[in-house]
């Protein structure tokens, strides 16, 4: 891939294609970070606590935030005809695709530990609904030595 970082001389209110060009950059930035959280995310989902889960998604959530407002921008942009902006949408789509896929295997994956843990809790009610069919119940907590003073 080539380099497309940003210039700061390029966001001109004259030149609508120099607008739109710096708009893609930005947005390219952001679905490179985008695509680091997704393929990071996966592994996540089978060793995270809740909490971490819920703050990677709320990272997510902040990335795609600012890239929709960006998508806004850029749709009040006249771009003209230019092979700079055909370039930098070709990467966004390759990006875009790759997040996809990212996102697809992530859901496979929490979609077999959601099984995995309905198993695990399937077995454990069983196996107490056993214990209890034989009529075997919990000792009480009883302390099994005593000092005692004469």
């Amino acid at each position: 891939m080539a380099d497309t970082r940003r210039n700061p001389h390029h966001a001109t209110p004259a030149d609508p294609t120099l607008a739109l060009l710096d708009n893609l950059d930005r947005q390219l930035e952001l679905l490179r970070e985008l695509e680091g959280v997704a393929r990071s995310q996966a592994p996540r989902f089978e060793s995270s606590t809740p909490e971490e889960l819920a703050d990677l998604m709320a990272r997510r959530q902040l990335i795609v935030d600012r890239l929709l407002e960006l998508d806004s921008r850029s749709k009040d942009l006249a771009p003209r005809e230019s092979a700079e902006i055909d370039r930098r949408v070709s990467l966004i789509t390759e990006l875009l695709q790759a997040i996809r896929m990212a996102d697809d295997e992530s859901r496979e994956r929490l979609s077999r530990r959601r099984d995995e843990v309905a198993s695990e809790l399937a077995e454990l009610f069983q196996s107490r609904r056993a214990t209890g069919a034989y009529g075997m119940r919990a000792a009480p907590i009883s302390p099994n030595f005593q000092d005692r003073q004469a």
